[in-house]
């Protein structure tokens, strides 16, 4: 996958690491929604690394399920970066294996299987959390792969 037009000029971040309110949360950290489930890391970083170097690619795995989510977090090693590929997504689309991607930066840090495993489901909070499952084949793929993509 190749970016054909450049990246457009980004502001500079402003010094408060609180935004006011309405104001966009930069941070080093996207996320990309509406990821196709054959899309790889490879992919994915191809695409982002004509805006600067990209420390890490990480798409989710549904602990229930096995199968990837449909959406992936980008880190880059520096802020102007992500700034630079968010202003770009921000006003042209990106097709990835023929879906329009969206792009956001990333308001919480990415979570662990457990925190995935732990998190409220859909039966409210009074349902207990689900025993944590072993890991299987494809989930322990898929983090072998985030790990050599950083």
């Amino acid at each position: 996958m190749t970016i054909i037009a450049s990246a457009p000029a980004v502001p500079a971040a402003p010094a408060s690491a609180a935004p006011a309110a309405g104001r966009i949360a930069y941070s080093k950290s996207l996320l990309l929604r509406k990821v196709p489930r054959r899309s790889t890391i490879d992919d994915i970083k191809t695409i982002f690394e004509s805006f600067g170097a990209v420390r890490d690619v990480y798409i989710p795995v549904n602990v229930t399920t096995g199968r990837k989510e449909t959406y992936a977090f980008i880190e880059f090693e520096a802020l102007k970066d992500s700034m630079k590929a968010y202003e770009y997504f921000s006003t042209n689309e990106m097709l990835l294996e023929g879906i329009i991607l969206r792009v956001d930066y990333a308001k919480n840090g990415r979570r662990s299987p457990e925190q995935m495993v732990a998190r409220p489901s859909a039966a409210g909070p009074s349902a207990p959390a689900a025993e944590p499952a072993a890991p299987t084949s494809h989930q322990i793929h898929s983090r072998v792969l985030a790990i050599q993509a950083s």
